[in-house]
């Protein structure tokens, strides 16, 4: 829709700069004077880009051939700068159009700086991607696994794909164990690498600014392979499986460091809180229950609570939309939406660290939680799990 906009309005441009050219080419037959030649260069000029800015996009080419191309542009309007100032039979008239030459200096100076920059960019990538073709060249030669997926289904979940203030939540369903990748499309740059829980459920965290102000994004889960560093190579030919558009996801509010009122500032219900670290909720009604975790916590929030956000942000629970995974190391997991019910290994990833099985969410009402003593547990669905530098291996 924004490519067909850009056509139309510069279709626009160069039809007004032929039609105003061609009036001040007449007008200048019977009265020829500086301004009115000034006019004619000037719209001249416009049209000759217009018309090379629409070919471009109709010949779909690339940022690095818009920039020989507009180089080429600043050389054609010097030139027919220096015609029209050879043709001028006023010799103070020349000094005047003479003046002009230099714009298409400067234009060209600046279009050789941009493509320069183009270039040095996309060595850069070439480098990247050599990097990794060795890197899977030599992983491969040690018989070490690269995992290479296709042949996977991506759908992802209205409830769950949402616009916030300060970032944007992306959460669907694929094959479990199967890595989504999200990329900007302008580019290529990667925006998130997650991977799906053993429900086929993932969900995605994107701060705004990670966004680079680009409101396109593309989600992978086929061609692509995953290096052993985390890393992602994509095929060539690797199309993207779900395309979004960040106007096109709907706006929600989250709630962010602050005193709050359920009913007034917020309805009753279940809500996850994320943190970029240490985070903290208080209540200052019923039992004073004041709770602080790393990274993400569920919480039930009751009729006529009163609570207080430290470095957390507060959004709504939505139906069978997985936050984490039993990847996760730190935080809160739900059983039923973030994992599946069933046995697991419990394993340390430090010194120091915590299992917790909760019955419910943490609420105003204390509950302390059982403390998991031993390398193994089992889990059933609407349980939660609270880890600290800990990880849950499936049985």
């Amino acid at each position: 829709m924004l490519d067909l906009l850009y056509r139309v309005v510069l279709l626009g441009i160069l039809a007004f700069s032929l039609i105003v050219s061609y009036f001040v080419s007449q007008t200048r037959k019977k009265d020829p004077n500086i301004v009115n030649h000034l006019i004619k260069v000037l719209f001249d000029t416009l049209s000759i880009i217009a018309g090379a800015l629409i070919a471009c996009q109709y010949l779909k080419v690339n940022r690095q051939q818009i920039g020989i191309v507009m180089i080429l542009v600043s050389i054609i309007i010097y030139l027919q700068i220096i015609i029209e100032v050879i043709a001028e039979p006023i010799k103070r008239n020349k000094i005047f159009l003479g003046l002009l030459l230099i714009f298409p200096l400067i234009s060209s100076v600046y279009a050789t700086g941009q493509l320069q920059t183009v270039v040095n960019t996309q060595e850069e990538k070439q480098k990247k991607s050599s990097t990794k073709d060795y890197y899977v060249q030599t992983t491969e030669n040690r018989n070490l696994r690269v995992r290479q997926q296709s042949n996977n289904q991506l759908t992802l979940s209205k409830d769950g794909t949402n616009n916030y203030n300060d970032f944007v939540t992306i959460s669907g369903k694929t094959t479990p164990g199967v890595y989504v990748y999200c990329e900007n499309p302008t580019d290529e740059s990667e925006i998130f690498l997650t991977k799906a829980n053993n429900l086929g459920k993932f969900s995605a965290i994107v701060p705004q600014k990670k966004l680079k102000n680009s409101v396109n994004f593309q989600l992978y889960v086929n061609g692509i392979s995953i290096l052993n560093d985390n890393t992602v190579k994509k095929d060539k030919n690797a199309k993207a499986t779900e395309k979004l558009n960040v106007n096109s996801i709907p706006q929600k509010k989250a709630l962010s460091d602050g005193s709050y009122n359920v009913d007034k500032d917020i309805k009753a219900g279940e809500y996850f809180l994320l943190s970029d670290g240490t985070g903290q909720i208080n209540w200052q009604n019923g039992g004073q229950n004041s709770k602080s975790f790393d990274q993400s916590l569920y919480v039930k929030l009751a009729q006529d609570d009163s609570i207080t956000l430290l470095n957390a942000t507060l959004i709504p629970v939505q139906k069978d939309v997985g936050f984490g995974s039993s990847d996760t190391d730190n935080g809160m997991l739900k059983v039923g939406q973030d994992m599946a019910a069933g046995s697991y290994q419990v394993k340390a990833t430090d010194d120091y660290s915590i299992a917790k099985v909760y019955s419910k969410p943490i609420s105003s009402e204390p509950e302390e939680g059982t403390v998991l003593d031993s390398t193994s547990l089992e889990l059933k669905n609407s349980q939660y799990v609270y880890l600290m530098n800990t990880r849950l291996m499936k049985e």
